[in-house]
């Protein structure tokens, strides 16, 4: 496996008439973003003012191969990862001090048939982690004083829908809303602090999820977006009981030439940082799209090019945490 480690690599210029996206302003805090390439090696893209940093985790540890996806949480100290193994374990990996643990869920008596997309945040010092059993019910596994995880069938015990895929996680200090895609593609939220179910779909009277669906909060707003049936990226936001959508890929559209946001080819992730709203998505090359809106305006940036990044292999996934 080739050794990658740290390699700095500066931002580019705009170029006018460049393929996808543009290039974007970045201030203070570093943006990351985490998938698995081709060599189904974990990747960290960060960037900075100072340009990008691409770092290869699994060069860094003898960690397990993932067996799906990846799912990263921050603990407000550092990030931590979570992934299902080849044989069923669930790995989690401190990323700072390049160590990992494995717990068996043998014990849990989970049947999950070859499901393997994990979601996880980190609440209170205790690791949770949400994925779909065979029957596509949303489990909750939480993580014990003794290190073992336990296991609560959320589905059941909310009387949600079904769900398509394993949820985006919107946490507060005042509780946890899980939002997902149903078996109807509409988006389902369970508000576990409340006991509530909503449907966020209808309330918008939006259009229909066609993959996963990502979640963040600005303020009081409450944002999720999705790819829809045509590849655009859907947006709902909710404020004060009140719902609106749009479709950020004609918005940008709209706005300038230079923001042209090619269509999604997969789910996308979002994250609040710097006072931007930011989502990040595989177009149909394959390359990590990043779209943001700032102060009224919509800009878009190939992570893929300017970072000379390696194929990646699974959609990209941000840090979740707790606003």
């Amino acid at each position: 496996m080739k050794r990658m480690g740290w390699i700095a690599v500066m931002a580019i210029s705009i170029i006018m008439g460049f393929s996808g996206c543009g290039q974007k302003e970045v201030q203070g805090q570093e943006e990351r973003v985490y998938y698995i390439d081709v060599n189904e090696d974990i990747v960290q893209v960060a960037l900075s003012s100072s340009g990008f940093q691409v770092r290869n985790i699994s060069n860094l540890s003898s960690a397990p191969k993932v067996n799906g996806n990846i799912a990263v949480a921050h603990d407000g100290r550092e990030p931590h990862l979570f992934y299902l193994s080849a044989k069923g374990e669930l790995v989690a990996v401190q990323v700072a001090q390049d160590s990992y643990n494995t717990s068996s869920l043998a014990h849990l008596g989970l049947d999950l048939n070859g499901k393997t997309e994990i979601s996880s945040i980190i609440k209170d010092g205790v690791a949770l982690v949400y994925l779909l059993d065979a029957n596509n019910d949303v489990h909750e596994l939480k993580n014990g004083d003794d290190g073992a995880y336990r296991s609560k069938n959320i589905t059941m015990t909310y009387k949600a829908p079904k769900a398509q895929q394993s949820p985006a996680i919107l946490a507060t200090k005042a509780g946890i809303k899980l939002l997902f895609r149903d078996v109807n593609d509409e988006v389902t939220v369970i508000d576990m602090e409340q006991g509530k179910i909503a449907n966020w779909t209808k309330e918008t009277g939006g259009p229909q999820a066609k993959d996963k669906v990502a979640t963040m909060r600005v303020n009081e707003q409450e944002h999720v977006f999705f790819k829809g049936t045509d590849g655009e990226i859907e947006h709902y936001i909710h404020e004060n009981g009140r719902f609106r959508k749009d479709s950020w890929t004609k918005l940008a559209n709209r706005w300038t030439q230079l923001a042209f946001a090619p269509l999604a080819a997969g789910p996308p992730t979002a994250m609040f940082i710097n006072g931007k709203e930011n989502i990040f998505y595989l177009d149909s090359d394959g390359d990590i799209q990043n779209l943001l809106y700032d102060n009224g305006k919509f800009k878009c940036h190939n992570w893929s090019s300017s970072g000379d990044l390696s194929p990646a292999k699974t959609h990209p996934v941000v840090e979740q945490v707790v606003y």
